[in-house]
């Protein structure tokens, strides 16, 4: 039985290897398992000298998060492109904020970076591409430990880390990807993914990518728009004083490190907790929020603060506000840019 089982493992390494062997040949760019990532990849690599500020974050972002009124509101101080990720989450975000920086920045002086949740991942995303082709053991142990620090329940623990170190360990065996990396040989970008002003922001009105799945979750919540108001009564719950949340030093711990290694380089950095997150969403993330530097944060999220942002009339799904809520996002977070940033003149 010992032998069988060396065996197995031999085979399973030799099989890894030689699959990593093949996947190093092929010099792919970091975000050649996701298009809405490689888009913006391989645009920021040949305009990146063009810009001065980056957004990057989830969908809360590249959907609300306007970089070209952002611009005309700072008089053109910053000139910004917007790289959020539609579905990602904390740690796959990180990952690409490190790959985007770890050679030349280009000209980048501002970084408005959101603070998003750890992913426990959703058993309909397990096995994914996306879910997988990016993942390494630094994200695997971060993850890791944030989950086991988190709000979540044991049994929902138990379950992210079983689905984050599978997505793991097919990353490391690179099972089904060779045949994702042979098609992607002849992909070419999809400018779609940039957006009419070609600086990354596509409001949710405007998506013409997957549009019928974006239309599908705005029909959903029209048909019960109640859980807005939920979500605003969580926000203004967990901002309270007395509010009863575990703090997950594992992730405060790592965003305080990439914020360090940015000014490092020259970078002011600027976290952002925006509007309309899930229940456990905002549980996980207000605590590591407080903690960080006052002089580093704006805080869009609290509904007591920004009431604006849970009006029927900015609505587009539970999670996004429409295009009219994002421009009128994209003027507080101008405004609290301003007010924060260092090189004023």
């Amino acid at each position: 039985m010992k032998k069988l089982g060396l065996k197995i493992f031999l085979l399973v390494a030799i099989v890894a290897v030689g699959n990593g062997l093949l996947f190093h040949q092929f010099h792919l760019p970091f975000g050649w398992g996701n298009d809405n990532v490689y888009a913006k990849e391989v645009y920021w690599e040949k305009h990146k000298d063009d810009y001065n500020t980056i957004f990057i974050g989830t969908s809360r972002v590249y959907r609300q998060m306007d970089a070209t009124l952002f611009d005309s509101l700072t008089n053109h101080e910053t000139k910004s492109f917007n790289f959020g990720i539609a579905g990602a989450a904390a740690t796959e975000m990180y990952y690409y904020l490190n790959k985007l920086l770890a050679e030349d920045k280009g000209k980048l002086k501002f970084v408005v970076l959101e603070l998003c949740d750890v992913d426990l991942i959703a058993k309909e995303n397990l096995h994914t591409r996306d879910q997988k082709y990016w993942y390494n053991f630094s994200a695997w142990r971060f993850s890791v430990r944030a989950i086991l620090q988190s709000n979540y329940s044991f049994e929902e623990k138990a379950t992210g880390i079983l689905y984050n170190s599978i997505s793991f360990g097919e990353s490391i065996l690179k099972f089904d990807l060779l045949k994702d990396v042979w098609k992607f040989r002849h992909s070419k970008p999809n400018e779609l993914f940039l957006g009419d002003n070609k600086d990354g922001f596509v409001p949710m009105d405007d998506v013409k990518v997957n549009k019928d799945f974006v239309l599908g979750q705005r029909k959903e919540f029209l048909s019960d728009t109640s859980i807005n108001a939920n979500r605003r009564e969580v926000s203004i719950e967990t901002f309270k004083a007395n509010a009863q949340q575990k703090f997950i030093s594992a992730h405060y711990n790592k965003l305080n490190g990439i914020v360090s290694k940015l000014q490092a380089k020259g970078i002011q950095v600027f976290v952002v907790l925006a509007p309309r997150m899930k229940e456990m969403q905002y549980k996980n993330t207000v605590p590591v929020f407080a903690k960080l530097d006052s002089r580093i944060k704006i805080n869009l999220a609290d509904a007591s603060l920004h009431p604006e942002f849970y009006e029927w009339n900015l609505d587009f799904d539970a999670g996004h506000v429409n295009k009219e809520g994002s421009r009128i996002l994209t003027r507080k977070l101008a405004e609290a840019f301003l007010h924060l940033k260092t090189d004023k003149p």
